[in-house]
Formats: structure tokens, sequence, C-alpha cells
């Protein structure tokens, strides 16, 4: 039997919602989920996310005019 999990990673970009899911690079880096606490007891602290994106083509470059994220 095999599981597999998909999931949409979207950031909110000054031209909308952007599908950034096809730029994971999960080979070169492990994906790491923390949350923010593992039971009641435990104190608060925000959960990260941690991985690595692809941006051969400097669209996530910050400062690039010429990517269709780019805050003009």
């Amino acid at each position: 039997m095999t599981w597999e999990n998909r999931n949409t990673f979207e950031v909110l970009s000054p031209t909308g919602w952007v599908d950034f899911t096809a730029r994971i690079r999960d080979v070169q880096q492990v994906i790491e989920i923390n949350v923010g606490r593992q039971n009641d007891l435990e104190q608060a602290e925000p959960s990260t996310l941690t991985l690595m994106l692809d941006n051969v083509d400097d669209a996530l470059t910050y400062g690039n005019p010429l990517s269709p994220h780019h805050d003009a």
C-alpha cells in the first residue's frame, strides 16, 4: 500500500495568490514542519515550515522588476 499526501503551497503576492507547489525542491532539501506545540501542557510557539523553492528563472528574487510577482 502506498500513501501520498499532496498540499498546495500558495503565497499572497502583489498580483494575488500564487501557487508555488511546482517550485518546491524536496529532493535537495527535506521539507521540515514544526508544530507550535506537541500537547496542551507545552508553551505555544509559532509553527514553522522550512522548504526550498526553485528560482532558476529569478521570478522569486526580491526586487526583480521582470518578475510577475514584483510590487510595482
